[in-house]
């Protein structure tokens, strides 16, 4: 199984190297979120030629296409491809308190990402909260990869799975991990989203496998237990 872990867009090199610490090694690829819950930290896609260019390790790159009017989104879309990013993650992003520069939506920009890099893998975020019919429009929008998000268990992409092989496509279960040490985090900061305890993580994967080939893992605020998960995520 392809592991995917997911990092903070963290501004500090020397907090950076510490989650380089965790993943490297456990982890096949890293997921970096561009401005998760709203807030500004260091771009994505900047943090993303860092871990590639310092550490080796590939990086998802995400790009929030609200956030830039036309030609400045080409511009970040262009500079994905002298970064040699080879997988990005197209958009709206989680509310800020600012206007939009951009009312495109994310389906629309598929087509932008690549022409400027060709070679790029292109992603979307699916929501199985979503109305069925809204899910299989999203599938069919023609992207490469979707990053699954809200699945409580692997019964939640099974609607979804053969459709998404018909159109060469892939879906990658977003794995939101709860441990002792982040459980107030995650409770104050994402209350309704599905989480899963890391002492019934690998059984949680292992049903996972049985319908994909790669997971994107999350642990918030605990690089410990980034370390366990992923470590009994290798294993499967």
């Amino acid at each position: 199984m392809e592991v995917i872990a997911e990092i903070e867009p963290t501004r500090a090199y020397e907090k950076l190297i510490k989650f380089i610490n965790v993943v490297k090694g456990l982890a096949n690829w890293v997921d970096v979120p561009e401005a998760p819950l709203g807030k500004s930290r260091a771009l994505s896609l900047a943090v993303s030629i860092v871990v590639q260019k310092d550490f080796g390790i590939p990086a998802i790159a995400h790009v929030r296409v609200q956030d830039h009017n036309r030609i400045g989104l080409r511009n970040i879309l262009g500079a994905t491809r002298i970064g040699g990013i080879r997988r990005v993650v197209l958009l709206r992003g989680d509310p800020v308190e600012t206007e939009r520069c951009n009312s495109r939506s994310p389906e629309e920009v598929i087509k932008d990402l690549r022409e400027e890099n060709p070679k790029a893998e292109v992603g979307l975020l699916l929501s199985v909260r979503k109305d069925p019919k809204e899910i299989m429009r999203r599938l069919r929008s023609g992207a490469d990869f979707y990053l699954v998000l809200n699945s409580r268990g692997p019964e939640d992409l099974i609607p979804y799975i053969s459709e998404a092989e018909r159109l060469g496509s892939r879906l990658i279960p977003y794995i939101l991990v709860e441990t002792s040490k982040n459980h107030e985090l995650l409770s104050n900061s994402l209350p309704n989203a599905p989480r899963f305890k890391i002492s019934t993580l690998e059984e949680v994967l292992e049903k996972y496998g049985s319908l994909v080939d790669s997971v994107l893992i999350s642990v918030p605020g605990d690089l410990e237990g980034m370390r366990e998960a992923l470590r009994k995520a290798k294993r499967i």
